[in-house]
């Protein structure tokens, strides 16, 4: 079957907007390359306000790059700014994160889109620690406009939850627009962000969905491969 002009339109910007991931996602799975071969992750929790797309880039790399040594849960919370305002939302999402904490192990790793001040993740490493879940956060970009001292802030703050929190130096700050499967803002009552999607929205997803999991399957590969430098670099003992 042919495709129409616009179908043929939402595959390239899909192509083209998932593609501007690769450099900060690449960035962070180097910047995680010691926890990640120690297997430390037994699943990752994906922000689901806005971040969808970009928690299926990272995950489905951390996946194939586990391979058979264990396995990855992935599961999607709708965390945002709901997190900080709402104490409703606060419990309805720790109420779901109680049903799912077998899926979530003794640690997560949380995948955000961006960080402004933190505050939200922390609401969402406190209700883990209650459930009694270690986690760490990666973030595809973190916005400082106070000359790094927000970041330090936050950092510390972390740590002194035992959290790592991974940014890369190549952030993107790229905003999916709706079409790519930007999840309902409001709350969803469950726990998990709710799909508010148009038909004509379908295309972009499934384009954007596609387009994430071989960005993946190609960072996962680059990976894996340094490794493999990496070890036949090594001396002998």
């Amino acid at each position: 079957m042919m495709r129409g002009p616009e179908e043929t339109d939402a595959e390239v910007l899909a192509e083209y907007l998932v593609g501007e991931l690769k450099a900060p996602a690449g960035d962070l799975l180097e910047k995680m390359r010691e926890k990640i071969n120690a297997l430390e992750y037994d699943s990752v929790l994906g922000d689901d306000t806005k971040s969808r797309i970009h928690s299926i880039v990272l995950s489905q790399a951390l996946k194939e790059i586990y391979g058979s040594q264990k396995n990855l849960e992935t599961r999607f919370v709708q965390g945002g700014t709901l997190l900080k305002t709402s104490p409703g939302h606060r419990n309805e999402v720790k109420k779901y994160l109680a049903k799912i904490t077998p899926n979530l192990g003794k640690k997560t790793l949380i995948i955000t889109e961006e960080i402004y001040s933190g505050e939200s993740v922390s609401r969402l490493l406190e209700i883990l620690k209650s459930l009694g879940i270690q986690a760490d956060v990666a973030a595809f970009s973190m916005v400082d406009l106070d000359d790094g001292v927000v970041e330090k802030e936050v950092r510390e703050k972390f740590l002194k939850q035992g959290v790592d929190l991974f940014i890369p130096d190549k952030s993107s700050t790229f905003m999916l627009p709706e079409q790519f499967g930007l999840l309902s803002r409001g709350r969803s009552k469950r726990g998990y962000a709710v799909k508010d999607m148009e038909p004509s929205h379908r295309p972009f997803i499934q384009f954007a969905h596609t387009a994430a999991f071989a960005l993946s399957h190609k960072l996962a590969g680059e990976y894996m491969k340094k490794d493999r430098k990496n070890n036949l670099e090594k001396p002998e003992a």
